[in-house]
């Protein structure tokens, strides 16, 4: 049996290596696919907001961390994701998400410690 003992900072050191990136992209293109589906099946008219579905990686300026987001950018996408007072919400993204075993933080998911 060996121990391994981790060096102070050796998370933080990791969460930045461009690795992860790539991995945290993989999972959230999962998730991208799985709005975009949900998005051409439930709320699709012109396909401008199923298009805007996307995925942006890069390093997280709060925690200088690898981070990736799964996002629509189209005019409509928050009423799409939430609804309104007469349509309900068909909430691709998030549903994306839960299909990808994502969690969500942040503005509209689970507040992280600091937020």
């Amino acid at each position: 049996m060996a121990t391994v003992i981790m060096k102070p900072g050796i998370q933080r050191l990791i969460a930045r290596a461009p690795i992860v990136g790539h991995a945290l992209g993989r999972r959230a293109g999962l998730a991208a696919a799985g709005a975009k589906r949900i998005a051409r099946s439930e709320a699709y008219d012109t396909g401008a907001y199923h298009d805007s579905i996307g995925v942006e990686v890069g390093i997280d300026e709060r925690t200088g961390e690898q981070a990736a987001v799964v996002r629509a950018t189209d005019w409509k996408a928050g009423l799409i994701e939430f609804g309104t007072s007469e349509r309900r919400a068909k909430a691709p993204l998030r549903r994306g998400a839960d299909a990808a075993g994502l969690r969500l933080t942040g503005r509209f998911g689970r507040q992280e410690a600091g937020e």
